[in-house]
This record gives C-alpha cells, structure tokens and sequence, in this order.
C-alpha cells in the first residue's frame, strides 16, 4: 500500500519533493526515490490554458480546446493567468459600457463550475496573472483599509474552495521560495514577472535570456518556444502559449494574436514533451 501512496502522491502532486511525500507518509526519502524511480506507470500529463480574459473570452476557441483535449484525460489542469479581465478596475481608460466586476466574476465562476465538471478528480492549479492583480492593486490604492479582507481576495470571490483549486500568487510565490512555481523540469510563469517587449520578435527568445532555464508562459497571447544548448551540451527550452480570448481587443485591434493552449507530458524524471497547439479557424493545429 505504500508503493501506491507514494505513486498517488506524485501524481496528484507533480510538484511535490521526494522530501516532502517521505515527510507526510513518515518513511525515508531514499525509498520514495527508490520506488518512483523503479515505477513506470505515473507519467503525468498537463493541460495548460491561459489568457481567457473573461467575459472578453472567445467561446469557440475554448470549445474547440475542450473537444480536442475531450480523449487527453490529463491529471492536470493549469490555469496560468490573465482568466478574468477585471476591466472597470485597471488604471487604463476605461469603457463604460464594460461589464460590471460582479458581472466578470459571475461569468468566471461558471467557467471555472464547467471545468470542474468536465475534469472531476484532476489537480487545478490557477496562477495569478497581472489582471488577477489588478483586484489587489485597486483595494491598496482606492481602499487601503480592507487591503487583507480574506473576503475580497480572488481564491474567495471565485470559490476556490468549493471547485478545490489551488491558487497561487505567482509574484509572492516566487519572492517566497527564490523561484517560480515549478512542475517536473519546468518553471511555470504568467510572463508579466519578467520584463520583456510585446514586440520582441522572438518572445520565447527573450523570456528564455531572461529565466535561463526550462520555462513556460503566456501573458503575450501569441505562440513561440526556443530551444538553446548550453556550454555542457544541456537542451534548455522555453514555450509561449496562445490565448483564448478575444483577438480583436478595443485597445489594440489590429495584433499578432494567436488562439492556443498547451499538452505537457512529464516522465518519472521530471523530463518533459510540450504540444504548442495553435487554433487556427477552429482547427487545432
């Protein structure tokens, strides 16, 4: 029963440490290594989609994502960022026909009701993207007095709790624990934690100059990777997701956007296989 507790573990919790399963089944952390690296049946396969920007979604797009993926069963779904707009309370110029707050957080928790129930007993991570902060910074400047309300944080106004996501902050994550959240060999980012140029003509270029190390991100709404071999003759990568949202935004129409998500596949290593699917006039490509 121990082999199984340890093989379940892992698989429901990629990024836990070997320490940590021998931490909370109380064996030694050489027989957790021992039986995951003898094991051959906990390959874990991820779903990542990001840059939803609900209610300023592309519902197609994100049909067409569920009927492809529909056969993938994957133990895992990562949500990285930029899911709700959060609109009327940016510092940008605002429309003022734009959908109410209460409006764009109705609309994501039945987004994120339909993903519960299409994936019952997988793992949901929702990493926090720069217009998930947007909630954060407008309590600390406009009312700085409730900034700390458990009750106006993101994890409770989209019932986190109730469809058992797990949130994290990617920003506080990272000031933390010194890096980004991480599964297997690779780092999880939104994209707005490192700087970079919207123009750049090779985002995963510059994101991977930035990082120097296996990355994935989106925030840009645009599809690119790099691959880059190191002095010692170790392939790094880095890989930019599309979005699924609307491409023609009100303040910036005419883009270089691209519909997408993204199929990660991990090894007992920790090594991995990334599908950078593109969504073009409905077809996944």
């Amino acid at each position: 029963m121990t082999k199984e507790n340890i093989i379940n573990m892992k698989k429901t919790n990629p990024e836990m440490s070997y320490s940590k399963i021998a931490e909370n089944l109380k064996i030694s952390k050489s027989y957790v290594g021992k039986v995951l690296k003898k094991n051959k049946d906990w390959d874990i396969t991820e779903l990542f989609i990001s840059d939803i920007h609900i209610p300023y979604h592309n519902q197609q797009s994100i049909e067409t994502m569920y009927r492809y993926t529909e056969k993938l069963k994957p133990n895992i779904i990562f949500l990285g960022g930029d899911i709700i707009d959060f609109h009327t309370i940016s510092f940008w110029n605002k429309n003022p026909t734009a959908f109410s707050v209460v409006e764009e957080i109705k609309q994501t928790k039945l987004f994120l009701k339909e993903l519960r129930h299409r994936y019952p007993t997988q793992k949901i991570y929702y990493l926090e993207g720069n217009h998930e902060m947007r909630l954060k910074c407008y309590i600390s400047t406009r009312a700085y007095e409730l900034f700390g309300l458990e009750q106006l944080e993101l994890p409770q106004l989209l019932d986190f709790q109730e469809y058992n996501i797990k949130y994290i902050p990617s920003i506080d994550y990272i000031q933390n624990n010194g890096m980004p959240f991480k599964i297997g060999n690779l780092y999880h980012l939104h994209g707005h934690e490192i700087r970079m140029s919207f123009r750049a003509v090779s985002l995963a270029r510059n994101a991977y100059l930035n990082l120097l190390d296996n990355c994935i991100l989106s925030h840009f709404h645009r599809s690119d990777e790099w691959m880059q071999k190191t002095i010692n003759n170790k392939i790094q990568f880095c890989y930019v997701m599309g979005c699924l949202c609307n491409l023609e935004a009100e303040y910036m129409p005419i883009n270089n956007w691209n519909h997408g998500f993204g199929i990660i596949r991990y090894n007992r290593y920790g090594n991995f296989l990334v599908e950078n699917k593109k969504i073009i006039n409905n077809l996944v490509i």
